[in-house]
C-alpha cells in the first residue's frame, strides 16, 4: 500500500510539473545587416576597400552579402580628398595619385549605403622603417630520416642531409610603441610564393597579446606567411632577425631570389590580424576560448588600417 501511494505521488508530481511548463522567448539583438568595411592603406599603391553586410551570428548556412552601391568618402588630415570607385561586387579602389598617402598622414573613412547606418573609421600611416641590411650569414645541413615503401612492399629507410641558409635582416626601431609584420618570399622568373622560415628569435613568442600558436615549439617559430610581432623586446634599438630557410636548388632557374617584406603597421592593423589568427586557431576546438575579431569601424564591423613596407632582396 505504501508503494502504491509513493507511485501515485510521483505521477501526480510529473503531471503538475508538465502543467507548469512554459516556453520563454528571448529578443536577441543580432546586429545583422550592418556595413562591414575592410580597407588597408599603403603609400605608393592602389588602395582598396571591400564592403559587405554583416550576417546574423545565430544563423547557419548564410554568407555575407556584398554591397555594390556604397559611397566611400576619404579625408586626409581633416580635408576631404575624394571617393573610392566601385569596381565589381563590393570591391572598391582609389589611386594613390589622388590619395598621395605619406607616413604620418591621418585618414578618415566614411561609408554609407541606401537603407544602412553610415559607418566611420580613422587610421594613421606609420613611418617607413627601412631594412638596412639583408644577407646570407651561414649555410648548414640538417639530418633528415624518413621511410618509404617500394613497389614490392619493402620498407626503405633513408637518411639524408638537407641544406639550409641562415639569413639575417637588420632594421632600426624608432623607440615608440611599434608593430610590425614580416614575410619572406621566394621569387624567380616563373614563380612567386611564400617561403617557410624558422627562427628562435623571441620576438615571435614574446609579443604581448599575441601567441604564435601550434607552430611555436620549444621556443622556435615556423611561419610560411605574413607574421606579426611588436618591439616589446627591442624598443629603440637596432634589431637583427636571424632566419633559417631551406636552400632551394636553383640550378637552371632564371633570376632566383628571396625577398624580405617588412611592414610597419598601425596598432589597429596588428590587433585585427592577431585576433583573427587566434580565432582561426581556436576554430573547432571545444576547449578554446571564444575570440572576437578586433574592429575599428564605428557603427559597423571590419578594419581600416595603415602600413608602410620596405623590401630587401638576396639574389641566389
Amino acid at each position: 500500500m505504501k508503494n502504491n501511494i509513493i507511485t501515485i505521488l510521483a505521477i501526480s508530481s510529473l503531471v503538475f510539473l508538465a502543467a507548469c511548463e512554459k516556453t520563454v522567448y528571448f529578443d536577441v539583438e543580432t546586429k545583422e545587416n550592418r556595413l562591414v568595411v575592410n580597407s588597408f592603406l599603403q603609400p605608393d599603391s592602389t588602395n582598396r576597400a571591400v564592403v559587405s553586410l554583416s550576417v546574423d551570428p545565430l544563423a547557419i548556412g548564410f554568407e555575407s552579402e556584398r554591397v555594390s552601391d556604397a559611397t566611400i568618402a576619404i579625408s586626409k588630415n581633416g580635408s576631404f580628398i575624394g571617393n573610392f570607385t566601385h569596381e565589381f561586387n563590393g570591391d572598391y579602389y582609389i589611386e594613390n595619385d589622388l590619395l598621395h598617402a605619406e607616413p604620418n598622414d591621418e585618414f578618415e573613412l566614411t561609408v554609407s549605403a541606401p537603407g544602412k547606418e553610415t559607418v566611420t573609421a580613422s587610421t594613421t600611416i606609420p613611418s617607413l622603417i627601412p631594412i638596412s641590411s639583408a644577407a646570407i650569414i651561414d649555410t648548414f645541413l640538417i639530418p633528415i630520416s624518413y621511410s618509404s615503401i617500394d613497389p614490392y612492399g619493402n620498407v626503405i629507410y633513408i637518411d639524408t642531409l638537407v641544406p639550409y641558409f641562415k639569413m639575417a635582416i637588420t632594421f632600426t626601431d624608432p623607440g615608440t610603441e611599434d608593430y610590425y609584420s614580416l614575410a619572406v618570399m621566394y621569387k624567380d622568373i616563373f614563380n612567386e610564393s611564400f617561403a617557410c622560415v624558422s627562427t628562435n628569435d623571441p620576438i615571435f613568442t614574446v609579443s604581448g597579446e599575441y601567441n604564435f600558436g601550434a607552430e611555436n615549439q620549444a621556443g622556435a617559430a615556423t611561419f610560411c606567411d605574413e607574421v606579426m610581432f611588436t618591439d616589446v623586446t627591442f624598443n629603440g634599438t637596432n634589431k637583427t632577425i636571424e632566419l633559417n630557410i631551406y636552400a632551394i636548388n636553383t640550378i637552371g632557374i632564371a633570376a632566383p631570389r628571396f625577398e624580405f617584406e617588412l611592414k610597419h603597421v598601425s596598432k589597429e592593423y596588428f590587433q585585427y590580424y592577431t585576433t583573427m589568427e587566434k580565432q582561426v586557431e581556436n576554430e573547432g576546438n571545444p576547449f578554446g576560448e571564444p575570440v572576437i575579431i578586433y574592429s575599428n569601424i564605428e557603427n559597423g564591423f571590419g578594419i581600416f588600417a595603415g602600413s608602410t613596407i620596405s623590401t630587401a632582396t638576396i639574389e641566389l
